[in-house]
């Protein structure tokens, strides 16, 4: 999951090469939204157990969930 998160910023960034830049969409908000300063990515509906492995599903997925992780420096309760 780290290798992902990591390939996948750095694909955001402009580090990595187009290819992988290609497979990551951002996401089309039609309305002005708190959370679209935070580009969010379109995570494609795939069909198959094989096809949530995919990058191009995996990585919108896992960056979309650890938004919400909580902070380790907070006490969670």
């Amino acid at each position: 999951m780290f290798k992902i998160c990591t390939v996948a910023y750095q694909a955001l960034s402009s580090t990595q090469p187009a290819y992988i830049n290609s497979m990551l969409t951002p996401a089309r908000i039609s309305r002005q939204l708190r959370s679209t300063s935070s580009n969010p990515l379109y995570i494609p509906q795939v069909k198959t157990k094989a096809g949530t492995r995919a990058f191009s599903v995996s990585a919108p997925a896992i960056l979309f969930r650890i938004r919400f992780l909580p902070l380790l420096n907070q006490k969670v309760i």
